[in-house]
């Protein structure tokens, strides 16, 4: 699966949970996968949906595996490696400034990881809030970025980025549900997983 399938599903969910009980208040929120995962673990939040795998959030935390899909290069149009059929990381971060997620986002994490396993350093110029705002940033050509497959393929009508793959298999961005074991305590919570497609 891909994250570009699984928003859909999920949108769809809230509109139908919506339907069936509209006197419960939604509130949508992004404040960064781990702290939404710290803030389920202390009942702040029902339900989240994280851009983390299992063995990245609280152990005492109920995690569903939505979708994964692999984590690509975006460079400018005009990048020596925009030709390659695929990119390593030590390739694309040799005399490049990044572009990249906030540190507490789901994005920024799989992203790490996939520097530490190639025992590679990166320098960050900029941090921000959305994917799609990393891509055009690196079509302005203020760095290089590594971004979901879905992303990239997104924001490439725009002309000014090419993606590339990478060469490590195991670069990849989840979309994971967590809440409390066993299940939440909240009713509407409750009802509104039971709405959610099963993996």
């Amino acid at each position: 699966g891909s994250t570009g399938r699984v928003v859909p599903a999920v949108e769809r969910a809230l509109a139908a949970f919506h339907r069936r009980h509209p006197g419960v208040q939604i509130a949508v929120e992004d404040t960064g996968s781990r702290h939404m995962a710290e803030q389920v673990r202390a009942g702040a939040l029902d339900v989240a949906f994280v851009g983390l795998f299992a063995d990245q959030v609280p152990d005492d935390l109920a995690h569903r595996l939505l979708a994964v899909e692999p984590l690509v290069a975006v460079v400018p149009r005009d990048h020596p490696l925009a030709i390659r059929s695929e990119v390593g990381l030590a390739a694309l971060a040799d005399g490049a400034d990044f572009v990249e997620m906030r540190a507490e986002s789901g994005l920024r994490t799989q992203v790490d990881a996939a520097f530490t396993r190639a025992g590679v350093q990166r320098g960050v110029a900029f941090a921000l809030d959305t994917s799609d705002a990393v891509v055009r940033y690196v079509g302005l050509g203020l760095g290089v970025a590594v971004v979901p497959a879905s992303t990239a393929a997104g924001q490439a009508g725009n002309g000014d980025v090419a993606a590339v793959p990478l060469d490590d298999p195991e670069a990849r961005h989840p979309v994971s549900l967590v809440h409390r074991r066993p299940e939440p305590s909240a009713p509407a919570a409750r009802a509104f997983l039971a709405l959610l497609p099963r993996p």
